[in-house]
């Protein structure tokens, strides 16, 4: 008898877990964010995809890059950002490393930004965009320190 009250509240247990689990892995984003238009800036780019993270909006932020490393799933814990300023674009000093896979532009954005309200200091860091002509997108490949 007391094995198989065990068993029901383990049963129990697991579903519970499992129905939080769900509703975490489809809860919604907390607002939806727009696309930044074909013609955006690197800029624009950069600023939608810290505004879709912070959102939760992970199918934008996912949208707006190129590399695996940045993109979200639900169950992720995205960082936040606070006190977001972004730096005008700059020719990429490393471009070789992208130019060679077919993308014709890259650029380097400088952005500062607080994480996860970690500190009061802004951190310097920053984007790669890509693209293949002057009239495609900028998407977003890469991200590191200043």
């Amino acid at each position: 008898m007391e094995s198989t009250i065990h068993r029901i509240g383990a049963v129990f247990t697991a579903v519970g877990l499992v129905l939080v689990l769900a509703m975490v892995d489809w809860a919604p984003a907390r607002q939806d964010v727009a696309d930044p238009p074909p013609d955006a800036s690197a800029q624009q780019v950069v600023s939608s995809y810290l505004a879709a993270v912070n959102a939760r909006d992970f199918s934008t932020a996912n949208r707006l890059t190129l590399s695996s490393v940045l993109q979200f799933g639900r169950l992720d814990r995205a960082p936040s950002f606070s006190q977001i300023q972004v730096g005008q674009p700059r020719q990429d000093d490393d471009g070789s490393a992208t130019l060679g896979t077919g993308f014709r532009e890259s650029v380097f954005v400088p952005v500062e930004f607080v994480r996860n309200a970690e500190t009061a200091t802004p951190t310097p860091w920053g984007y790669r965009l890509v693209r293949t002509s002057a009239d495609a997108p900028w998407r977003i490949i890469d991200n590191g320190p200043v």
